[in-house]
């Protein structure tokens, strides 16, 4: 992908954050998600719909959770977020875009420890 493309990306991606991050700093109740826009509503954009909810997270043969992580659809059902809590204090966020052009998810994954692209 073009560099200019990329930091185009990323930049709309931290615009989105900081704007559905402002509901919760100014304390609003989030109502339930309204219907997507018409830009998001083709098919190939609800294919992680399934992924959406609260569900606790576990290392592969165990039964402790290690983590708790929260999927929610944002920016009206565009972008997947994803709130990770770890049990031992680590916290991320990843973002799903759905690009149209190649077909793809695009995640970007981000906390206080690394962020991925």
């Amino acid at each position: 992908m073009h560099p200019v493309v990329d930091r185009l990306t990323i930049a709309l991606v931290f615009t989105m954050v900081l704007f559905a991050g402002g509901n919760v700093l100014v304390g609003r109740v989030l109502a339930a998600e309204p219907a997507p826009s018409a830009k998001c509503v083709a098919a190939a954009y609800r294919q992680f719909d399934f992924w959406a909810g609260d569900r606790d997270v576990f290392d592969v043969g165990s039964s402790i959770p290690v983590a708790h992580a929260r999927i929610d659809p944002i920016l009206d059902g565009c972008i997947l977020r994803e709130d990770y809590q770890g049990t031992d204090g680590h916290k991320g966020q990843s973002f799903t875009i759905y690009d149209m052009s190649s077909a793809t998810f695009d995640p970007v994954y981000g906390s206080a420890r690394s962020s991925t692209r």
